[in-house]
């Protein structure tokens, strides 16, 4: 009966850690999705299958809503990459870039929004930052 006990409780351990995985990124509590500062992921991010219909930043999170081809979005998975380089000037600009995963077969056009917690982006000693990102012509500036 132990053995039973064991097995048990070593197949919830494995599953709980396999869990734990994720392909996806980061996950934020408070967003969809976490910032991820990565200049060489920034660098080679592919941002040619979609389009920014509109961003905006509330609090510590931006809002991006994207349009691309689909069935309806449910599917579809981001990633957010700033590069580590900081543009020195007042206030300090910061480069980044959405890689959207889309394997949905459908030719539909959808938009969809997703939300992305900035914390890692913050600089210390600094009370704001102008985030440029791919895609987008408006400015974000993301004040913490």
């Amino acid at each position: 009966m132990k053995s039973v006990s064991y097995f048990g409780i070593l197949l919830l351990a494995v599953t709980l850690v396999a869990c734990e995985s994720d392909d996806n990124g980061p996950r934020s509590e408070i967003c969809d999705i976490l910032a991820e500062v990565n200049r060489s992921r920034f660098e080679s991010a592919d941002d040619t299958n979609y389009t920014i219909e509109s961003a905006s930043i509330t609090g510590d999170c931006l809002t991006v809503e994207l349009q691309s081809g689909g069935c309806d979005g449910s599917e579809w998975e981001i990633r957010f990459f700033a590069s580590d380089a900081i543009n020195e000037s007042l206030p300090p600009q910061q480069s980044a870039t959405i890689v959207l995963d889309n394997d949905e077969p459908c030719d539909a056009i959808v938009n969809r929004e997703f939300t992305i917690e900035l914390t890692p982006l913050e600089i210390p000693n600094e009370r704001s930052l102008i985030i440029r990102l791919s895609g987008w012509d408006g400015i974000l500036e993301y004040e913490f």
